[in-house]
């Protein structure tokens, strides 16, 4: 009974664990698109391991670059017309995946290229040839391709292009012997002859790919290197030109050296100068460096080159001998070539500072025309030549006598234009403007004399203000500048002053001086703009008198506009120009000192503009010297006294003629006397006269008129036909 009991208890215990136990591993429902790995304990722990970071902070997951090739080796067989190039290089790629590998240009010959021994292909791609690698490792590239051997003469080339390398090493094999090899850019080799053949190594510098050029020439077809194999002595062949300028202080010497080197390689070359000759410049192509040794009674000067030269080289001297006095007797520095075998030189000389050289004892030289020089001294000189000599052997000599002569003073500025324009206002004030057009190739500053009165307003140089300077005599200095293209240009120089001289209300005398300069003027013009209402009865200058001719709105009519009036013609106007004269044309006595005060504050002058208005005089003059003054003298009569002036010659000729008109036959006079005037009219000059000669012809015309009134029933009858006395 007992153990019933326990045994169903039991059974209900297990079946109670079943019921809420977790379900199965089987009785679970997996989703399709996973699945279920059961791995050891150390596999999973190796998979979750992180990885440690480097010293750099990477952790190595990146490659620094797809493949490298570590080394590389060519063989360079040269044939005829072709070069066959045997390249193997180590090649290492990191990247996985398919890796292109660029490796030749695509206009090779390609032969055969193996990789780990096994052959593979090649493919085009963007001008050059690919190599494809699907996996990372370490392999070794074999390739065999042609390349065209290039002609030159004797020499023969070839140019080989490689793959970027760290390490590269080469071996050119030419079929000949006695061969002159050589590299560009410049490598060290390292040549072995055999009895068939010739050996060059040497290094390909790595970190890039490029181009290197081989050549190589036999020495038997090389005049040059003809005897380079035998160790002959070269064969030195000069032609030399020399343009020598002598100054004052020293002879300078320009010294141009064209060499011939044959049957050998030389890397110096000395030259031979006289003891007090000093060397200021040594240039040529492939320069190591020069010195100077002192020997018994001459100077050599070694010139040692970077590396063998053969064929043609040229040498380019400047020397410099001094001279104790100008006037003295020397010889001219002979430069000689060491070792030359032939030697053809042609000096050309010149001298500078109005030195004369006289020629004196020649030896080894013959004194030729300076037509005759060649175009390598003529093309360099900048300065007449005077002597021309030629040699043919070394050494030479060559004595020079040199004289200075009183240096004469010459013009170093000059005035080619003066332009100036003057406005008279009418209370009797000048505001004057002069532009210079200047050439100048020394002078420092324009020195000029004002006429007496003058208050500056403005100063410009070049269209810029400038600030003028008053010099100790008085004169008012202004700066220059120097001429472009060695004076041909001129620069304008610009001068405004006012003055305020007076007129009297009835008569007076006006002179007017242009400022005094002190460097000649080629052309002077002068403008003068008088008041509408301003009676000129006279006009003096030592100029030549130009157009007086009527307002043209501002610009000034040149005097070939029209033909040539004296002084004071035309002065007669209507009464429409009278009345041409506006408030804004005439600079009155408080716009006259506002400009003096402007003027007198130290500010930056600025340019005045003066208006062209009103009666306009026109004056010239030809070459004025820095001593002379050009003048205007202008005689004024107020308007009142030119009408009663009139009125006066009216009366006169009233009274003269009034008897011809109460006479029959008194007609006739008067019309002769009509006639009369205007002959004198038409070749009168002055403008008084002119004035006197208009009242007469007025008071006729009156006399004229009144005849015929007396007269008219005369006039009347004999109009009808009817005749009769009057």
């Amino acid at each position: 009974m007992r153990l019933s009991f326990w045994h169903l208890l039991s059974v209900m215990l297990l079946v109670l664990l079943l019921t809420w136990g977790p379900p199965a591993v089987a009785d679970q429902p997996v989703p399709p698109d996973q699945g279920q790995v059961t791995l050891p304990l150390e596999t999973f722990l190796e998979l979750t391991r992180k990885p440690k970071p480097s010293s750099t902070g990477s952790t190595g997951s990146t490659v620094p670059l797809p493949f490298l090739f570590s080394r590389g080796h060519y063989r360079i067989q040269a044939r005829p017309s072709w070069a066959q190039v045997q390249g193997t290089l180590d090649l290492q790629v990191y990247q996985p995946g398919w890796v292109e590998i660029p490796l030749l240009p695509a206009d090779v010959v390609l032969e055969e290229a193996r990789l780990d021994g096994s052959s593979l292909a090649l493919y085009r791609k963007d001008g050059k040839f690919f190599l494809p690698v699907d996996r990372p490792g370490s392999y070794k590239l074999q390739a065999t391709w042609n390349l065209p051997v290039q002609l030159s003469g004797a020499t023969r080339s070839v140019i080989l292009k490689t793959p970027v390398s760290s390490v590269s090493g080469f071996l050119l094999v030419v079929p000949d012997r006695d061969l002159e090899i050589k590299t560009s850019p410049a490598l060290p080799l390292t040549r072995q002859d055999e009895k068939t053949r010739t050996l060059a190594r040497g290094a390909i510098p790595g970190g890039g790919a490029g181009e290197v050029c081989f050549s190589w020439t036999p020495r038997r077809a090389d005049p040059a290197l003809r005897g380079k194999a035998n160790r002959e002595k070269p064969r030195l062949s000069t032609r030399m030109y020399d343009l020598v300028t002598v100054s004052e202080t020293e002879v300078h010497c320009q010294v141009r050296l064209d060499m011939e080197i044959l049957r050998n390689e030389v890397d110096r070359f000395t030259l031979r100068l006289p003891l007090g000759v000093e060397i200021e410049e040594v240039a040529c192509a492939n320069l190591a460096g020069w010195s100077e040794s002192i020997q018994a009674g001459h100077k050599d000067l070694l010139i040692r080159l970077a590396a063998p030269v053969s064929g043609n080289h040229t040498l380019n001297l400047v020397l410099v001998q001094p001279l104790e006095k100008a006037d003295s007797t020397w010889k001219l520095p002979a430069l000689e070539v060491v070792g030359a075998e032939t030697v053809k030189g042609s000096i050309g000389l010149g001298a500078t500072g109005g030195l004369e050289i006289q020629p004196g004892k020649l030896e080894g030289v013959r004194a030729i025309d300076v037509s005759e020089l060649p175009s390598e001294i003529r093309d360099l000189a900048s300065f007449a030549l005077l002597r021309a000599y030629e040699f043919q052997r070394q050494p030479w000599s060559i004595q020079l006598t040199s004289r200075k002569g009183q240096e004469v003073p010459v013009l170093s500025a000059a005035v080619d234009e003066a332009s100036g324009l003057t406005l008279v206002t009418r209370d009797g004030k000048l505001v004057t403007s002069w532009t210079w057009k200047i050439r100048n190739n020394l002078k420092q500053s324009l020195n000029i004399r004002l006429p007496e009165g003058a208050t500056i307003l403005t100063t410009t140089l070049d269209g810029h203000p400038t600030r003028p300077v008053q010099g100790a005599e008085g004169e008012i200095r202004l700066p220059l500048v120097a001429s472009g293209q060695e004076g041909k240009t001129t620069f304008p120089v610009e001068l405004t002053y006012v003055q305020e001289p007076g007129v009297s209300a009835w008569l007076s005398r006006q002179r007017l001086q242009a400022p005094q300069v002190d460097m000649p003027c080629s052309v002077l013009n002068w403008t003068l703009y008088l008041p509408l209402d301003e009676w000129i009865w006279h006009v003096g200058s030592n100029m030549r008198p130009g157009l007086i001719h009527e307002p043209v709105g501002g610009e000034i009519r040149s005097s070939s506009a029209a033909g040539p009036m004296a002084p004071g013609a035309g002065l007669a106007r209507s009464k429409a120009l009278r009345q041409e004269v506006s408030q804004d044309e005439v600079l009155h006595s408080g716009q006259v000192s506002d400009m003096v005060q402007q003027a007198s504050r130290g500010t930056l002058p600025v340019k005045l503009n003066i208006p062209a208005r009103g009666q306009s005089l026109q004056f010239s003059r030809l070459v004025v010297t820095d001593q002379e003054v050009p003048e205007i003298f202008l005689h004024y009569a107020s308007p009142l006294l030119k009408i009663l002036g009139g009125l006066l010659v009216l009366g006169l000729t009233l009274g003269q003629g009034w008897p011809q008109m109460r006479r029959e036959r008194g007609l006739e006079p008067l019309l002769a006397a009509i006639v009369g005037l205007w002959v004198i009219r038409g070749w009168a000059s002055g403008v008084l006269l002119e004035l006197v000669l208009l009242w007469a012809s007025r008071g006729l015309y009156l006399l004229v008129a009144c005849w015929l009134y007396r007269n008219r029933s005369w006039l009347l009858s004999r109009l009808r036909g009817q005749g009769g006395e009057a």
